[in-house]
This record gives C-alpha cells, sequence and structure tokens, in this order.
C-alpha cells in the first residue's frame, strides 16, 4: 500500500502500477546446477536476485524519508555556503551528517519511527554506525545512553569506505589494509595455472576494479613507496617471480601503443584524482561534492582558475587541501590531456576576464559562443565579418574581437599569428561539451599512458635489422593491433605477441647468454639460429611456410608477399577486409603456435597440423557462443573458412573426370 502511494505521488500512471505489481505477485526462481535447472521456487520474502526493477522502487520508496529529513528543521545539518548538507544516499546505504545532536537525534529518532510506521520498513538502530566528531565526553556518553546506536571511536564504515576524523587517517584506514588484502589475493592466485596473459586478466578483472573504487572514493595523495610497492606485487605476479622477460614500461602501454594494457598503478592514481577534478565540468548538475568545495574558492570558479598558470591565478587561501591536490595533478598533465602546451580551443571564455581588464564575458555566452574553438574555422581564427554573420553580431563587438584576438596571438600564449587547425582532444571534448555517459577515468588514462612518437623499443629495433628494412610507426601500430578481434583463444595471441617481442631463446641469442651453446640453427644445423631464421628462413620451414601461403590464398583470396614481415609481424601492405585478416590471423597464429611447441625439435609441422588445428579453433569458439550464449553474428572470417572446405569437399566429391583435374 505504502509503494503505491508513493509511486501516485510521484505521478505514476494507474496502468504502469498494475504492471508493476504484476511483475511481484507470486514471483518464482529456480537454480541452475551443471547446467540443469531445478524445479520452481516461489519466494516469499524479498525478491528475485539480479531484479533491474527492485533497485529503483527502493529509491523511490525511501525518498519520502530523505525529504522528510531534509525539510525537518528540528534535524540540524551543516551549513556550507548557502545551503544545508544532512543526508547522502546511494541504495539503501544511509549517511546523515548532523549538528546539535542533542536536539537533532530525538527528532531523527521520531522521524524514523513514523517512517517505520507507515512504510512496514524497520531501521536497525543498533547496526547504525555513528561517529562524534567535537563532541565533548560527558555529551558524547548521554548521547550514547539515549539512542541505541554503534557508537564509533575513531572511523565509521559507509559503502566499503572507512570514514574517519581526521583526513590523515584515510591512508592508514583505507590503503594499508587493502595492501594486505592484494597480497593474500596473489598468494591465492598463485595456486591457479594461468598463463602469461591470463594472469595479467586476472588483475584487471579482479584486483583493478577494487583498486579504482579507493582512488575514486578516496583520492588522496599517497606516498610514492606505497604505490611502487603495490605495482612490484603485480608485476611479481605476473612473471610469477621470475625474471621479466618484457620491459614493465612496454607492457603498460596500450596495445596499439605495442603494450598489452597492464596496469600502471601510479597512472591509474593520477588518472583517477584528474577525473574527480573533471566532475566540476558537469553541467548543469555538477556531484553535490562539487558544489561544497567550489563554496571555499569564493568568487572564483575552479572551472575558470585551472585554465590559467600557477602565476596568473589568484590566491585561493580557504582553498580545500583535496582540491589544491587536483588542481597540482592538473598542472603537471595539464599538457597530456589538452594535447598542446599552449592555449587550449578548449578555454572557457570565462578565462578571459583574467587576460583581458573589463572584459564582458556574459555577453559572448549569451550568443552561444563559450569556448574558444567556436572562434576558429579552417585553422584560422574567423574574422569579425564571419562572426557577425555566423553570430548576429553588431558592430559594437568589434573592440572586444579585437581584445580577444590580442590574447591569443600573444608571445606569451606560445601561439602563432594563426592558430593550427588540430582536433580537440578527448578531454578538450568533454570540457566542451559534458557527459555523464563519458568515462572520464578511461580518457585521462589514456591521456597519460603514451610513450615518446619517437621511441624505438629494442624488439622493434632488432627485428628491423634483422629483416633488413625499415618500418614505420604507423605501420608498427597496425602490426600491434592486427590480429584484434580475431580469435578468443589465449594461446594464439601469447604467441604472436611473444614472437613480436622476440620472447623465445634461440641459438644466437643463448650462445651470446652462455659461449658454450651453439649458435647454429638446431634444425638444419647449418646456419646462424637467429629470431628470424628459426620462425623463417630455415629450409626445414619452407615447406610449412609456403603451405601456409597457399592456405591463405585459398581461404581468403589474399596473395601476400612471401615474406616474414607479412606472416610473422603482420605487417603487409596488402588490402585485407576484417574478415579476411582475421583468417589469416588465425593461420598464421596457429602455425607458429605449432613451432613453438616443438621447440628446440627438428621435426616440423605439417600444412594438415595446420589445418587440424585451424578447425579445432573453430569448433571451440562455436562451442563458446553456444554455451555462453554469444550472439551469433551474420557473417564472420569462419564463413571464409567454411566455403573453402565446401568448395574442397565438392571437388572432392564430383565426377571422375573433375576429380582427376
Amino acid at each position: 500500500m505504502f509503494l503505491r502511494k508513493v509511486l501516485l505521488k510521484f505521478g505514476f500512471p494507474v496502468s504502469v502500477l498494475r504492471s508493476i505489481f504484476a511483475l511481484y505477485a507470486s514471483p518464482t526462481a529456480s537454480v541452475m546446477t551443471a547446467g540443469f535447472l531445478s524445479d520452481q521456487i516461489r519466494i516469499s520474502n524479498g525478491t528475485r536476485q539480479g531484479c533491474p526493477l527492485s533497485p529503483l522502487l527502493y529509491a523511490l520508496v525511501i525518498e519520502p524519508l530523505a525529504q522528510q529529513i531534509r525539510q525537518d528543521d528540528g534535524v540540524v545539518g551543516i551549513m556550507i555556503g548557502p545551503t544545508t548538507y544532512k543526508i547522502g544516499l546511494f541504495a539503501d546505504d544511509i549517511l546523515l551528517t548532523l549538528t546539535e545532536p542533542t536536539d537533532s537525534l530525538p527528532r531523527l529518532r521520531d522521524i524514523l519511527k513514523e517512517y517505520s510506521e507507515v512504510s512496514y520498513h524497520k531501521i536497525n538502530l543498533p547496526k547504525s554506525q555513528a561517529l562524534t566528531i567535537n563532541v565533548p565526553s560527558s555529551n558524547r556518553e548521554s548521547l550514547a545512553r539515549h539512542f541505541q546506536f554503534e557508537w564509533r571511536e575513531d572511523y565509521l564504515q559507509y559503502l566499503g569506505v572507512k570514514i574517519s576524523k581526521s583526513p590523515d587517517q584515510l591512508f592508514d584506514l583505507n590503503y594499508k589494509p587493502f595492501l594486505s588484502h592484494v597480497r593474500q589475493l596473489l598468494f591465492q592466485w598463485k595456486r591457479t595455472s594461468l598463463s602469461w596473459m591470463g594472469r595479467m586478466a586476472a588483475i584487471k578483472m579482479s584486483l583493478l576494479p577494487k583498486l579504482l573504487y579507493y582512488f575514486r572514493t578516496i583520492p588522496i595523495r599517497l606516498p610514492k613507496p606505497y604505490v611502487e610497492e603495490v605495482q612490484s606485487l603485480l608485476n611479481h605476479y605476473v612473471w610469477n617471480g621470475k625474471k621479466p622477460r618484457v620491459p614493465t614500461k612496454l607492457l603498460n602501454l596500450p596495445v596499439r601503443g605495442g603494450g598489452l594494457a597492464m596496469p600502471n598503478i601510479h597512472l591509474y592514481h593520477r588518472a583517477a584524482v584528474l577525473a574527480s577534478l573533471a566532475e566540476y565540468f558537469h553541467f548543469p548538475r555538477p556531484p553535490q561534492w562539487t558544489v561544497i568545495e567550489q563554496s571555499f574558492a569564493k568568487q572564483h570558479l575552479i572551472t575558470t582558475v585551472i585554465w590559467l598558470t600557477r602565476r596568473q591565478r589568484p590566491p585561493l587561501p580557504e582553498l580545500l587541501p583535496l582540491t589544491r591536490w587536483y588542481m597540482h595533478m592538473w598542472d603537471l598533465s595539464r599538457a597530456l590531456l589538452l594535447n598542446t602546451t599552449s592555449l587550449s580551443l578548449a578555454t572557457p571564455m570565462e578565462v578571459l576576464t583574467h587576460w583581458i581588464a573589463d572584459f564582458d564575458c556574459a555577453r559572448w555566452t549569451s550568443r552561444g559562443i563559450a569556448h574558444l574553438h567556436q572562434l576558429i574555422s579552417g585553422g584560422n581564427m574567423m574574422t569579425f565579418e564571419m562572426l557577425k554573420q555566423r553570430y548576429q553580431l553588431s558592430e559594437a563587438w568589434r573592440l572586444s574581437y579585437y581584445q580577444i584576438a590580442s590574447v591569443i596571438r600573444r608571445p606569451g600564449m606560445c601561439l602563432p599569428p594563426t592558430l593550427p587547425q588540430a582536433p580537440l582532444s578527448p578531454f578538450a571534448s568533454f570540457v566542451v561539451k559534458p557527459c555523464t555517459k563519458v568515462k572520464l577515468l578511461s580518457i585521462c588514462y589514456e591521456a597519460l599512458n603514451v610513450s615518446s612518437p619517437d621511441h624505438v623499443w629494442s624488439f622493434q629495433a632488432a627485428w628491423e635489422g634483422e629483416l633488413g628494412i625499415r618500418i614505420s610507426s604507423q605501420a608498427w601500430s597496425r602490426a600491434f593491433e592486427f590480429d584484434r578481434g580475431a580469435y578468443r583463444c589465449a594461446s594464439l595471441m601469447e604467441v604472436r605477441r611473444k614472437v613480436l617481442y622476440r620472447w623465445y631463446l634461440v641459438p644466437a641469442r643463448e650462445c651470446h647468454m652462455n659461449k658454450s651453446v651453439s649458435s647454429l640453427c638446431w634444425r638444419c644445423s647449418l646456419l646462424k639460429g637467429t629470431m628470424t631464421h628459426v620462425w623463417w628462413d630455415c629450409v626445414t620451414l619452407e615447406p610449412l611456410w609456403r603451405g601456409v601461403s597457399g592456405l591463405v590464398e585459398k581461404a581468403t583470396g589474399l596473395v601476400l608477399p612471401f615474406a616474414p614481415a607479412d606472416f610473422l609481424l603482420g605487417i603487409s601492405q596488402a588490402r585485407m577486409g576484417k574478415l579476411q585478416r582475421r583468417l589469416f590471423c588465425v593461420i598464421t597464429s596457429s602455425t607458429m603456435l605449432l613451432i613453438a611447441r616443438r621447440w628446440k625439435q627438428t621435426w616440423v609441422p605439417t600444412i594438415r597440423d595446420v589445418r587440424d588445428m585451424v578447425n579445432n579453433i573453430r569448433d571451440y569458439e562455436q562451442m563458446a557462443r553456444h554455451i555462453y550464449d554469444f550472439p551469433q553474428p551474420e557473417k564472420d572470417h569462419w564463413t571464409l573458412w567454411d566455403s573453402m572446405l565446401a568448395a574442397e569437399c565438392t571437388t572432392d566429391t564430383g565426377p571422375p573426370d573433375q576429380r582427376g583435374s
């Protein structure tokens, strides 16, 4: 009855109410065990697990209680600026920030009792935690006798985070126990046999979300040794306690940069702080905590002063330490976030008030001109006549236009007389057009996690030296992403990346490490066993790769140069469709996996072995789609393989004269 009254008060039509209550009438559930469903079980208490509607209904039901607390003057909250803050809600967790406890708590108890009577929703007070700040000990003892809360001395726990009286205790209460949790979890995972990439996937799927939760909810300054220790634990687990075979800085890079997106904890912490700062740009309703922090900046907007240099910023003596920490990280990362060391085109027009005396910013924003990029066209600043026509400006705006132009072209801004044509960075695009669906943490992390465009890794230089060719950075980027989406098999992904990284110990490298080891290829025993020779040039491998080349041509219709750059590295000038590229990756990666499995053996796989492995991979992927109910695409790269097999089958079963041909 109470739920119905609340929904009606919120304006839900009666027809919608009937539909909602029909969903909860006589609910049943079944338990799946080993792929089999049990008989239906009638649910007499609670709701079905995973019900997407229940949290929304609960949020509506709890809102009358929240509103009663907000509007009751007997419950005194914290006054910050013109606003009083009393309550924070997240699902069924409620956080109250009250003052005047001797007056507020009795009134709060009456409100909770009244709400329980009308809603049949009883709040368990003995399990509700209470933390006093700046309350005399005599008053605290009196409150503990009269109100049956779980009174805490140092901290209370809310949404998995321990909130302490002093900000200095947040690190000890939250981050230190998490480090112990990381050690314990990684120790347990060591008992599970996982591949090299599987261990990285376990970190990204299980540990990283927990760490990011702390980074986002408690974005405080962390000691450098702490971050380094967390990173060291993760690296030690990835390499299973052995010496790293690939530089950590390389693994941390995204796939298109040559890495495997191994989490960089230092950059993730930095990105989390920057993502919190970016929340200020949400308009028209930024998060409530940004409004609280903004109130300590007085008349200066945080979203405006961050665009100024440290010397240009006005003094902000009352700014909260956390906000100063945000701005410090912004100063360190601004060039990476905006892709420029000069004036960004995403700079709001309000910033010009700090550079131009008596500048009327509202005059420009009233015409929809909110950022500098709106004054740019074709790589240059638009003329006043162009602006007049586009934004319906009068001649009285000309002086203001010249003032803006003088600022943009000022030598101190490090800009040429005309602005270059450059697209906005993802972060700048968010600033220009804020959207709650944008993943701010990902944007900030990707902006920070970049390497120098001119940097050449040792494996790249080694491949170029052995192949005798110069490979451009664009070609390397294509090679790094060449097999993306081609297969679900982790073994194929690993072998291609290991070959790319020159992971395997070939005779030439072993001889360099130990002079007693022969540098000759163990297959032919004729030539030096370099990486290129062992994987491609050896005479015993040529028939295999010739057969693979014919198989690729037969299955995909591609005629590729018979070269290691094409087949081993995926660096090809040939035009490939998406389906052709994916099937090509499956065939070549299967070949490399078969070679790797016979490492240091004279036996060489045959083309029949390659075909059998590709068929097995196809069967496994079909099985996975069926088991996990993956959507079946209308056309994928396996259609090319099936077409080839069907054509071969037709040829084999044709008339005798056709079979002979």
